[in-house]
């Protein structure tokens, strides 16, 4: 009543327990279908084949579209929450690559060990 629901989903809606009656989904169901779509693509399954060394699992949009369409029908948004909050839990857990350092090494000015520094090239 008093909040507004967008379009794309907060963490903090998602993750609480009760998922919040709004009049639409988290995203509209065309965009579940689109990334379904674009997942069983051959240029996304070959690049998700050499990069991960597997095939892209897809069933978890195309599952998404069927709750999205249910939530429409029925409203049972459920099964539409619970894969939401799975997938930001799940983006959650992968953090930084980099850990971010507070000031630089103490030793930032000196030259570079000559035993680890890479070869130079000369032509003679």
């Amino acid at each position: 009543p008093g909040g507004r629901c967008g379009r794309l989903p907060s963490i903090s809606r998602l993750l609480s327990p009760q998922c919040p009656l709004c009049p639409q989904p988290p995203r509209p169901c065309e965009d579940y279908w689109w990334e379904w779509k674009h997942c069983r693509g051959l240029r996304h399954a070959f690049h998700h084949y050499y990069a991960h060394g597997e095939l892209p699992a897809c069933g978890r949009w195309r599952d998404d579209y069927a709750a999205c369409r249910a939530w429409e029908k029925d409203r049972a948004a459920e099964a539409l929450c619970e894969s939401e909050r799975a997938r930001v839990l799940e983006r959650k857990k992968h953090g930084a690559v980099w850990a971010l350092r507070s000031s630089p090494p103490p030793d930032w000015y000196r030259p570079l060990d000559k035993n680890n520094a890479p070869q130079e090239h000369t032509e003679r």
